[in-house]
């Protein structure tokens, strides 16, 4: 008896076949009672296709078992991209998992930055305020306050040198003249009692024509009686200083700064009589012109002296003694 031999059932992929793997199976023929059996085969299972092939055409007679559906593939998530760090700082440790992420860690420096930039700038800025205050207030130290008092006044030396108590010398500057403010009630009776002292004071004989004339080296007669002027002049001094001293000059405007003008030039005056005598005394019958010897050096410094004071209160004198009609003598007649 001839054997007959079946046509091969075709395989197809079944999915859950080898506990889910999947896998190629024959359906079972029709009319058998067994299921399908995994196709054995001794070659190597090959690898599962990108995407299910399409299904077999059916076969007559066969109901194909419903496909499962494919499992989903797994797509490992590609590792985050981490910025390079940056070449002055080490890079930030990653975050946790969940955690939002802020602002770079350089959007938060350069506010800092600049805040900083800022608070040197402004930190130069009065720096050099502050130093320019301190130099400032440096140089300014050596101005006097716009409140202080001014400074008295002090008589400038004349032009003229050497000039005796009898002498004339240039007008000192007005500037240094005694000053003040309005005449008092008693203004006129005291410029008239001052006045009247200054007639009284005129010296009977000039004392730098006597100097002069010691000076030549005359006759010892001569000398003599230029002492005796030089000692009348002192006489004629101290009465003078003692009724200036009791004279009230407070209403006349300047009046008590001149008065003190003019008992100096008095005194110094006086003091250069003294030593012109001693002078006179030690050079008489001289010969030629008479030697300058410390007694005639304290003279002629005395009478310079006294000739700047007497020009100060002339200049005071002249420009008020026309205010109350009087007239003012010059510095050879006081």
């Amino acid at each position: 008896m001839t054997e007959q031999r079946s046509e091969p059932i075709p395989a197809v992929w079944d999915p859950t076949a080898a506990g889910g793997a999947g896998g190629w199976v024959r359906p079972a023929r029709p009319g058998a009672g067994t299921a399908a059996e995994p196709e054995q085969s001794t070659a190597r299972r090959p690898s599962p296709p990108a995407a299910p092939p399409l299904p077999p055409p059916p076969v007559p007679g066969h109901r194909p078992m419903p496909a499962a559906p494919p499992a989903p593939e797994y797509h490992p998530a590609p590792p985050a991209s981490v910025p390079p760090p940056p070449a002055t700082a080490p890079a930030p440790p990653a975050r946790p998992p969940g955690d939002t992420p802020g602002p770079r860690p350089g959007s938060r420096r350069n506010p800092l930055l600049i805040g900083a930039g800022l608070l040197l700038a402004v930190g130069v800025g009065a720096g050099g305020v502050l130093a320019l205050q301190h130099g400032s207030g440096t140089a300014g130290s050596a101005r006097p306050p716009l409140n202080a008092a001014p400074p008295p006044t002090v008589a400038s030396p004349p032009a003229t040198t050497g000039a005796t108590s009898g002498g004339a010398g240039t007008t000192p500057s007005p500037s240094a003249v005694p000053s003040g403010g309005a005449p008092g009630p008693n203004a006129q009776a005291e410029a008239q009692a001052l006045n009247d002292l200054l007639t009284g004071a005129a010296p009977p004989t000039s004392i730098s024509n006597t100097v002069a004339q010691v000076a030549s080296c005359p006759a010892k007669p001569i000398i003599d009686g230029d002492v005796q002027v030089f000692t009348s002049d002192v006489t004629r001094l101290a009465p003078l200083l003692g009724k200036l001293s009791k004279l009230d000059l407070n209403d006349l405007p300047g009046g008590a700064a001149a008065a003190q003008y003019l008992s100096t030039a008095w005194q110094q005056a006086g003091d250069a009589d003294t030593s012109y005598a001693s002078w006179a005394r030690s050079v008489s019958g001289c010969s030629g012109m008479a030697p300058t010897t410390t007694d005639k050096q304290n003279a002629d410094t005395s009478s310079e002296l006294a000739t700047q004071n007497k020009q100060q209160f002339v200049t005071w004198w002249g420009q008020l003694a026309p205010t109350y009609g009087l007239q003012s003598p010059s510095t050879d007649r006081i």
